[in-house]
């Protein structure tokens, strides 16, 4: 395996460190990560009887142009009765309840993408079934974007190079989530994970390697057409069936996918569905993209610039909550309660009943309404840079030790950035 440098750390759902940022992706550290204490067995259920799931993905397949695609009694027994039999360790599950709760998009892309590639393997693999029960792909292969910041997936205007950089790291997340799930780092449903943004021509991410796997390109395709076909946050309308396929046509015309797959789709999407190998696949491009459609925009960061940099950092915005201050180094000292006046992403501001001396350096709990309404919780350091007496109270400036961070302070940070 080509090694890799992590960008930002790899956290289960439950928010617990597998790696740090920095660390080095190499097949030495995930057999370190598995066999260390931290590796737990997980339990397998069936996945059809978690939540919602199958009646989700049901109802699905009924909106086209998966209606036409799953047309048929045959082919959707064939395909339901091949899921039926996936069973997933519980974090992979847990992590498609948070998707349907928070980011609905992400859940049913998930589906959809499981869904499809089950019926284009058919085609495809001498051994469909076979590949079913080692990947499980389609359910697992977007489980990294747990890692990616909230705002950054549901975010409708361009993303900025910073946010790009967070949203490309899902890839080699996932593929630490599933190698540490399922103790293998050569497991299939991994190797899905960190390479279904590849590109046979080698202009895809995270490693910009040659793709070459059948199974990888199966969900590679799958990927693209319901991204294409479905309404995202960065493309409110969705293209239509014959402009999704067109696009993807174009792909394989660039030597970015291979044709085996796309000619399979195409035998799906015709109403006397050919068999694939006898697909001709038109190159006629008719269809018009929808508008508007930031997908592949990236603009320059806030901080492209010094003085930008500096009016970001230092803006401040009204919070509603309080902070705790404890001073460092002096358990003798009783916390400090604080009133919250305003924050930036390099310090705050709060209102104390007391003077406090300046230059003094505390642990912070912030406690606030976040944008969803529910209180929220976080802890930075700072020093005291001024304290100002206004009638009865005091004003005190708050300088903090680190900058917010989206990874670290997602909650916060994500106030900041939309108010």
């Amino acid at each position: 395996m080509d090694t890799l440098r992590l960008q930002y750390p790899v956290h289960t759902g439950d928010k617990r460190l597998l790696l740090p940022a920095g660390a080095i992706l190499s097949m030495e550290t995930l057999d370190d990560l598995i066999s260390s204490s931290k590796a737990t067995s997980y339990r397998t259920h069936p996945l059809f009887k978690y939540g919602s799931v199958k009646k989700d993905l049901l109802h699905q397949m009924e909106r086209p142009p998966y209606d036409f695609i799953f047309s048929g009694r045959e082919k959707i027994e064939s395909v339901m009765g091949m899921l039926e039999k996936v069973r997933l360790v519980t974090p992979v599950l847990d992590s498609l309840g948070y998707f349907k709760k928070d980011d609905y998009h992400t859940y049913c892309h998930v589906l959809m993408v499981f869904a499809l590639s089950t019926l284009i393997a058919r085609d495809l693999l001498p051994d469909s079934l076979g590949w079913m029960y080692e990947a499980s792909t389609g359910p697992t292969h977007d489980i990294g974007k747990i890692c990616v910041p909230m705002h950054v997936l549901k975010k409708v205007t361009p993303l900025t190079r910073t946010e790009r950089r967070m949203m490309d790291h899902h890839s080699v997340a996932g593929y630490v989530l599933l190698s540490y799930f399922q103790k293998d780092p050569r497991n299939l449903a991994a190797i899905i994970a960190r390479d279904h943004h590849e590109r046979r021509d080698g202009s895809g991410v995270p490693r910009g390697i040659r793709l070459t796997d059948l199974a990888v390109e199966i969900i590679v395709i799958c990927d693209v057409y319901d991204a294409l076909i479905s309404p995202r946050p960065y493309r409110p309308d969705p293209y239509d069936n014959r402009t999704a396929i067109e696009e993807i046509t174009k792909l394989a015309e660039m030597n970015k996918i291979g044709w085996e797959v796309v000619k399979s789709l195409v035998a799906h999407n015709r109403r006397e569905k050919p068999e694939h190998r006898e697909v001709e696949v038109s190159r006629e491009k008719r269809g018009t993209p929808p508008s508007p459609n930031f997908y592949g925009i990236v603009r320059e960061d806030d901080n492209a610039s010094g003085l930008a940099h500096e009016k970001r950092r230092h803006r401040r915005v009204a919070l509603t909550g309080t902070a705790t201050l404890k001073p460092k180094g002096k358990r003798d000292v009783q916390p400090v309660q604080t009133m919250i006046a305003d924050i930036s992403l390099s310090g705050m501001g709060v209102y104390a009943d007391n003077p406090i001396e300046e230059g003094v350096s505390f642990s912070i709990d912030i406690y606030f309404v976040s944008l969803e309404g529910s209180m929220a919780t976080v802890s930075v350091s700072g020093n005291t840079c001024f304290v100002r007496q206004i009638k009865d109270i005091y004003f005190v400036g708050i300088h903090f030790k680190e900058e917010l961070d989206p990874i670290k302070h997602p909650s916060l940070y994500n106030y900041l950035l939309c108010i």
